[in-house]
């Protein structure tokens, strides 16, 4: 269900496809896995030249040149040396904020406009992760995938 879900709300139902786990083993990105250590896949996302790996320790981006060419450049991101900000998510229709607002709950600013609440609530989330990640350093973000990925 997430995976139809988040292609079709991303918008990338057409421009790429999620791959799934069965597969695993025929994309470029899992020969950078680090098995050994015990990193997993948990989501991985294929584009005609790109693909996007999501362990529970890094994302791991294969960047190819082009379609025709087997040129290709790998780019890890380690979770906890290279902390994920300014995160953007391009929707492929509208978001429905009253639901938004209310996922968020006691976040919402008291009194405020629908377009005041946006935001508000983006500095609200963005300071919360910022006192969450002074707290925590982790490098197995497993428990986390496991929790909202494979539900």
């Amino acid at each position: 269900m997430f995976r139809k879900l988040a292609s079709e709300a991303l918008g990338i139902s057409d421009i790429g496809r999620i791959i799934p786990p069965a597969d695993y083993d025929k994309v470029d990105a899992d020969d950078y896995v680090l098995h050994e250590d015990g990193e997993r896949i948990y989501f991985l996302i294929k584009s005609k030249k790109d693909e996007y790996c999501f362990t529970n320790r890094a994302l791991i981006h294969v960047d190819g040149d082009s379609a025709i060419s087997s040129k290709r450049t790998l780019r890890r991101y380690e979770y906890y040396k290279a902390p994920i900000s300014g995160v953007a998510l391009e929707t492929a229709g509208t978001v429905d904020l009253d639901k938004a607002v209310t996922a968020v709950g006691d976040a919402r600013p008291t009194g405020s406009a629908k377009a005041d609440e946006v935001p508000a609530l983006t500095e609200y989330i963005a300071g919360y992760f910022a006192q969450t990640r002074e707290r925590y350093v982790r490098k197995d973000y497993g428990e986390v995938f496991e929790r909202y990925v494979n539900n």
